[in-house]
């Protein structure tokens, strides 16, 4: 009976490792927008690019997953392909260590289950040993390489039909409506702000969130990024929500900029009840509005010119 413990050992850990490409390609999917704005965060790509270097490394996990779990040229492909890939998401991880610290999340593993960059080089790290151990024990399947084809494409098409990239969908982003006066004077002072700010005079963007909405978070999370990126009139955060619920919705989506609690019922009158609603304000005139999914990774690039655009 001894003979079977080391091929249950290295079908052990086949299936775990092949198991662990699956699960992470599949939880950065759904949603998706996390993974794609922790790439624009750290700066190595660009709103229109991450829409498909996101999906281009959730295929190739995908691939190496099935490959690893169905043992398909370990030794020639599958094993060489899997080592770089580990080596290069560890060097992306060290670099998000040094940016960011070790607060940051790597989003090795979606918005489901969140990890620090040195738990993602254990993580990593583990991975690494298993596949070389996979490589020296064990025989492999050897199937025609017209096998990797079909495979091929068919991850490759996997995100591209379960979270299509929608690059036209509501590309022209704000409203045409005219603009319209609105009354902030009721309204109270920002937090972590410089005091005496007057909402009514100059540019000013108010981005208006529900602590629970998930889109809220991520639209929270792209005005942050933005604001590091361009020259922008102050953003400010409306919640409708206690300071410690707040806060949380602050971390949660990495956006540390000023907010205000506002719990006067004028906020739904403000936004027609739709969250997120980010207004871009000048001299208490509406110029600009965007709600929902108009605030695309596209609509965003718009930004870098919006200051000064209504000066009068």
């Amino acid at each position: 009976m001894k003979w079977r413990w080391p091929r249950a050992i290295v079908w052990f850990l086949r299936v775990l490792v092949g198991g662990v490409f699956l699960a992470s390609a599949l939880l950065k999917l759904y949603p998706i927008e996390p993974f794609e704005l922790t790439l624009i965060d750290v700066g190595l790509f660009s709103w229109r690019s991450a829409h498909f270097i996101s999906r281009i490394i959730i295929s190739v996990e995908l691939f190496l997953g099935i490959l690893i779990l169905a043992n398909i040229h370990y030794q020639k492909f599958t094993f060489p392909a899997t080592l770089f890939l580990l080596i290069g998401f560890s060097i992306y991880i060290v670099y998000l260590l040094f940016v960011e610290g070790n607060e940051a999340d790597c989003g090795c593993l979606g918005a489901y289950m969140q990890l620090t960059p040195v738990e993602s080089l254990l993580k990593n790290g583990t991975l690494l040993l298993a596949i070389m151990f996979l490589r020296s024990k064990g025989s492999e399947l050897r199937p025609s390489w017209r096998w990797m084809t079909p495979i091929a494409l068919a991850t490759i098409a996997t995100p591209l039909i379960l979270n299509p990239i929608q690059l036209n969908a509501h590309e022209e982003g704000s409203n045409t409506q005219k603009p319209y006066h609105i009354d902030l004077s009721s309204m109270p002072q920002p937090m972590d702000a410089n005091a005496g700010i007057q909402l009514e005079k100059g540019e000013k963007i108010l981005a208006f969130f529900l602590v629970e909405c998930s889109h809220c978070k991520d639209a929270a999370h792209k005005l942050a990024i933005v604001s590091k990126q361009y020259d922008m009139p102050e953003v400010f955060f409306v919640f409708k929500s206690d300071q410690k619920e707040v806060e949380e919705f602050i971390k949660a989506s990495k956006s540390d900029l000023p907010y205000i609690i506002f719990k006067d019922r004028q906020i739904f009158e403000m936004t027609k009840g739709i969250f997120p609603t980010v207004l871009y304000i000048n001299d208490g005139i509406v110029y600009k509005k965007w709600t929902g999914e108009m605030l695309s990774n596209l609509e965003m690039e718009k930004f870098s010119d919006l200051k000064g655009r209504y000066l009068r």
